[in-house]
């Protein structure tokens, strides 16, 4: 796949993108992004081919689906600068980190299982899930403490153990807490090893690991890339030499016989394969932002500093956990005191053409918590990405300070 690399624009980028063409806004980034019709185009000339180069007797697009995988793998290994890492593609981020653990876990059964609350779901519930399966000793880490309070936690109760400790690389509920000086301090006491959940925006901003040194990293095809939606990305520091299916797919059978049918063990068994034609577009994605991969997180950063500044000067607007590192998230969580999330979601859909993020976020017990006292169902989540200018941020503040006004009437 060769593609002439230019510099686009955030205004040109934004002109590759089917869906503005609806004069819509999109402020949702840290649920999907929006793809180009570059990708779009890529992955339907890849299935109107029928991949259907022979190699040596192989049977149609074997060797056509192996080079698509091959060449994604060394164009992210090289855009991400990471040639210390193995990538595997499992078919989603939730296999992904059951791989993650199962692999490390493998290795030393005694490991205590150590993770944040603040996970997003796509990663705690295969977490916990582990844990039921195998019995395992596990400690949840609740937000609303501090570190320093988990580190006590954890120096009382246990001494010279093994620890898999599974962090997010930004947090739903913005950054409460600095999560590189907790693992180097993490490290000092304990054996660990660092599983990384880095699907919130994390495409980008990978460059904020090398602060954590993480054995596994888990994303996504989409979040940060612009890819298709669904393919997970697992970058491994020491890859195992055993595990071959991570990186060419694999089956759900075991073995067949005329009496009986034995399937692969939990996480294999869903693993079928890997997606090509998916691959192909996060490819076609990857060629083109390629030459901006410098300035976006800097200009995405730049966004939303400058729009938590204007919407912390509306009244009613309270901003979660909007300490430490927030400025450099790329999301930012918001309720609005005794006003249902959802209702603010419609009235900006339906009066400012706005897409926004409402609801629970497939995190409910920590939204919850986050606005337990405040009277509001559910929190309000936005994020800007490379294809918002700052009139979007204007036009976003101008719309909720109007929604405020009037849901407070």
């Amino acid at each position: 796949m060769v593609f002439k690399v230019v510099s686009l624009s955030p205004e040109d980028y934004r002109d590759l993108i089917p869906y503005f063409k609806l004069g819509r806004r999109f402020f949702d980034s840290s649920s999907s992004i929006l793809v180009t019709s570059t990708v779009i185009e890529e992955i339907r000339k890849f299935y109107e081919s029928g991949n259907v180069r022979r190699n040596s007797g192989v049977y149609p697009g074997t060797y056509e689906s192996t080079r698509v995988i091959e060449e994604t793998r060394e164009n992210l290994s090289k855009i991400l600068n990471v040639s210390n890492y193995k990538i595997a593609f499992p078919s989603n981020v939730s296999l992904g980190i059951f791989y993650a653990i199962s692999i490390l876990y493998q290795k030393n059964r005694n490991s205590y299982l150590i993770y944040t609350n603040d996970l997003s779901n796509d990663i705690l519930i295969p977490v916990r899930y582990f844990i039921n399966k195998n019995a395992c000793n596990a400690i949840q880490l609740d937000i609303k403490d501090t570190p320093e309070k988990w580190l006590e936690i954890l120096q009382t109760s246990f001494n010279d153990i093994e620890i898999i400790l599974i962090l997010p690389l930004f947090s739903l509920s913005g950054e409460s807490y600095q999560k590189n000086n907790f693992v180097n301090k993490l490290r000092k006491i304990f054996s660990i090893k660092l599983i990384i959940d880095a699907i919130i925006s994390g495409g980008i901003f990978l460059s904020y690991l090398s602060k954590f040194e993480a054995d596994l990293v888990i994303f996504d095809s989409n979040i940060g890339w612009g890819g298709p939606i669904g393919q997970g990305i697992l970058m491994f520091k020491d890859y195992p030499v055993n595990v071959p299916l991570l990186l060419q797919g694999s089956g759900t059978v075991q073995s067949v016989t005329y009496k009986d049918i034995i399937l692969l063990e939990t996480n294999e068994k869903f693993e079928t394969a890997i997606n090509p034609a998916v691959l192909h577009g996060l490819n076609a994605s990857i060629n083109l932002i390629q030459p901006m991969i410098s300035k976006m997180s800097d200009y995405i950063i730049h966004l939303n500093k400058t729009f938590r500044k204007k919407i912390s000067e509306i009244n009613q607007i309270l901003i979660l956990n909007n300490s430490i590192n927030h400025e450099n998230t790329p999301i930012t969580s918001f309720i609005i005191p005794e006003i249902n999330s959802h209702e603010v979601a419609v009235y900006l859909d339906e009066l400012s053409k706005i897409d926004i993020r409402s609801g629970y976020f497939c995190a409910h017990q920590l939204v919850d918590q986050l606005t337990k006292g405040y009277k509001t169902d559910g929190i309000l989540q936005v994020c800007f990405y490379y294809y918002n200018t700052i009139s979007d941020v204007d036009h976003f503040c101008h719309a909720i300070d109007n929604c405020v006004k009037l849901f407070s009437k």
